[in-house]
C-alpha cells in the first residue's frame, strides 16, 4: 500500500508541474553558444598530437551544428573561431576551405561584414597551404570577384576587392593547365580587369590563358576577346608567340604533357648560363618560358 501511495503522490505532482514546464520551455529560446575549446595555439596539446583526427571531428562538428543552425533560422556563433581551430591543426585540409564561402557568408543567416572578412582571410590561407590547388583558387576568386564585395560598405574597397579576384582568377587559370571547365570559369578575370580599366592586365591575362590551355573553342573565344580589347595585331602575335612554343614544346620534348612542359621550361644552353652575369655584355641565361619569349621576339 506504501508503495501504491508513493506512486500515485508522484503521479499527482507530476501532473501539477508538468503544464508550467512546458509553458516555460515553448518560451524559452536558445539564442547564443560558448565556444568550449582552447586557443588554436594549445590544441595540439589537447589533441595529444593526433592533429588530423581532432581537426576531423571538429570539421564534422561544423557541418552537423551549420545543419541546424540553418534548420533554426540562428546564426551559427564562432564559425570563424571553428575555422580557425580547424586549419591551425591541420593547414592543408582541403574541405573546409571549399565550403567556408558556405558557410561563413553566402549559407550562413545574417552574415556580417566580418564574416566577409574572415573568409577572405582563411581563403588565403588556403591559398598560401595549398599553392597548387586549381580549384581553391576558383573558389576564392568567385568569392572575392562576387561574393564578398555585397557585404563591404565601401565602394572603393569592393572595386580592391573585384581586382583580387580578378587576378585569382588569372591564377586559377595558370593552375588548371588541362581542365577546360576551370579555365572556362577563369576567364571571367579578364573581363572584371577590363572593366576596371586594367587593359593591359586584361590583355597579359588572356595571352597567358591562351598559352596554357589546348581546348580550340577557348583559343578562339581568347582571340575574339584580345581582338576586341587590343586588334587583330595583337591577337595574331599571341597566336603566333604560342605556335612557336609549340614547335619548340614539339621538336625538344615531344613525350612531355604541355602541364609539365609549362613547368620545366624551355631547354637551357649550359653555354650561355655558365658565368653569364660576368660576361660583357651579360648573355641571358634562358631557364622560364617569359625570358625566352622576351629574348625571342617575334619580328
Amino acid at each position: 500500500m506504501v508503495g501504491w501511495l508513493v506512486l500515485a503522490a508522484s503521479l499527482g505532482v507530476i501532473r501539477a508541474v508538468r503544464p508550467g514546464l512546458a509553458a516555460t520551455v515553448a518560451r524559452v529560446k536558445e539564442t547564443s553558444a560558448s565556444y568550449p575549446l582552447p586557443p588554436s595555439s594549445q590544441l595540439s596539446l589537447v589533441c595529444l598530437g593526433y592533429r588530423a583526427a581532432c581537426a576531423d571531428g571538429i570539421w564534422a562538428y561544423v557541418l552537423v551544428a551549420q545543419g541546424l543552425r540553418l534548420a533554426e533560422h540562428r546564426r551559427f556563433d564562432h564559425a570563424a573561431r571553428y575555422y580557425d581551430a580547424v586549419t591551425s591543426l591541420d593547414p592543408t585540409y582541403r574541405e573546409p576551405y571549399l565550403y567556408v564561402d558556405a558557410v561563413l557568408t553566402f549559407g550562413a543567416v545574417r552574415a556580417t561584414e566580418q564574416d566577409a572578412r574572415d573568409t577572405r582571410r582563411l581563403l588565403e590561407r588556403g591559398m598560401t597551404a595549398r599553392p597548387t590547388d586549381a580549384q581553391l583558387y576558383l573558389q576564392a576568386a568567385n568569392f572575392l570577384a562576387y561574393i564578398g564585395p555585397g557585404y563591404l560598405p565601401d565602394e572603393e574597397e569592393q572595386t580592391a576587392w573585384r581586382l583580387a579576384g580578378a587576378r585569382t582568377f588569372q591564377r586559377a587559370s595558370e593552375l588548371g593547365a588541362g581542365q577546360n571547365s576551370l579555365q572556362w570559369h577563369s576567364l571571367a578575370g579578364a573581363g572584371i580587369l577590363s572593366r576596371s580599366g586594367e587593359r593591359e592586365a586584361a590583355i597579359g591575362f588572356l595571352e597567358r590563358a591562351y598559352a596554357v590551355t589546348d581546348d580550340l573553342e577557348m583559343r578562339e573565344t581568347i582571340l575574339d576577346k584580345i581582338r576586341g580589347l587590343k586588334g587583330e595585331r595583337a591577337a595574331l602575335r599571341a597566336q603566333q608567340t604560342a605556335s612557336r612554343f609549340e614547335e619548340t614544346w614539339k621538336l625538344e620534348f615531344p613525350f612531355v604533357s604541355r602541364t609539365k612542359i609549362l613547368l620545366l621550361g624551355p631547354a637551357a644552353d649550359p653555354w650561355e648560363c655558365v658565368g653569364s652575369p660576368l660576361r660583357h655584355p651579360p648573355v641571358p641565361c634562358i631557364r622560364d618560358w617569359r625570358t625566352w619569349t622576351e629574348q625571342r621576339p617575334l619580328p
